[in-house]
């Protein structure tokens, strides 16, 4: 089999969840590949980070996401791998334990989330981000009440909630492409108020 053909195989296994065989796909292709396929690198890169993320390995998948990044700063794929990255440094960031690394890595899933937000100008692409990011508080909400700080974790819950109250209140419902993204910022922020017991606020 050819390069590019491995990698299509590859990308499908990804949408298949199939991580573990997808990964030696994406890596058989960085292995062989030569000069005339150098077009097949970010590509293969990208799935092999977002392979690595599924499948745990997020400091890896950040290192495999960053090399596209150092390589081409305005590759065509920014949207999909800024994505990736805002979720994996926020799921690194969760289980740092030291708080100024904690802060470090959430700022870096910040950074590449606002780097979607920028390129994502459209309704759908509004509210994507505006889940992401809500996501990200959520997060944030997580590590500071598994690591004792009972004050701030309410305070990133607050701002999860308002993320997705915002998105509730100012999103398209009668946008077919929007509507799902208005489901999840619906259950979610319903969630956190149960579970936060935000009654009073």
């Amino acid at each position: 089999y050819s390069a590019n053909e491995i990698l299509r195989a590859a990308t499908e296994l990804v949408k298949e969840k199939e991580f573990e065989i997808a990964l030696e796909g994406f890596e058989r292709v960085l292995g062989d590949i030569g000069k005339s396929d150098s077009q097949l690198v970010e590509p293969a890169l990208m799935g092999k980070g977002e392979a690595l993320l599924e499948l745990g390995k997020k400091a890896e998948a950040a290192q495999a996401l960053e090399a596209i990044f150092a390589k081409n700063p305005r590759t065509g794929r920014t949207v999909k791998i800024a994505s990736l990255l805002s979720r994996t440094y926020a799921e690194l960031a969760s289980e740092e334990p030291d708080a100024d690394k904690r802060r470090e890595l959430f700022n870096k899933s910040v950074e590449n989330m606002n780097i979607v937000r920028k390129y994502l100008k459209t309704n759908e692409g509004r509210a994507v981000s505006d889940v992401g990011v809500g996501k990200i508080y959520e997060l944030k909400a997580a590590a500071e009440t598994k690591f004792g700080n009972a004050q701030e974790a309410k305070q990133f819950t607050g701002d999860a909630i308002g993320i997705y109250t915002l998105l509730i209140e100012t999103g398209d419902s009668n946008d077919a492409k929007v509507r799902p993204h208005l489901e999840v910022a619906f259950y979610r922020c319903i969630d956190l108020l149960i579970k936060g017991e935000f009654w009073v606020d």
